[in-house]
């Protein structure tokens, strides 16, 4: 029997600022905390994950341009989940 996949994706243009990106992994990834997101929190919510996981993100290079080091740190933070976990797959 194959286990279903829960697929996330992250849509570039709905990250446009800190902000914004704050807001839209919190809607995707359904993180209910009210405070500022940060690299460590985003990746303990990743990895408490259950099941299989795809992890879509369609335009990386638009991430990094819109969000700079942070961008390029949610970028490694998925990575490093995809390679450290079985059950996480991470598409870019």
């Amino acid at each position: 029997m194959v286990k279903p996949v829960k697929k996330f994706s992250l849509k570039a243009e709905e990250m446009k600022t800190r902000e914004n990106a704050d807001s839209h992994l919190k809607m995707v990834f359904g993180i209910t905390d009210s405070n500022q997101l940060t690299l460590d929190s985003i990746y303990m919510e990743i990895m408490s994950l259950k099941g299989q996981v795809t992890i879509v993100l369609d335009d990386a290079s638009e991430v990094v341009e819109n969000l700079g080091r942070f961008g390029l740190g949610l970028i490694k933070l998925f990575r490093d989940a995809a390679s450290e976990s079985d059950n996480i797959d991470f598409q870019w």
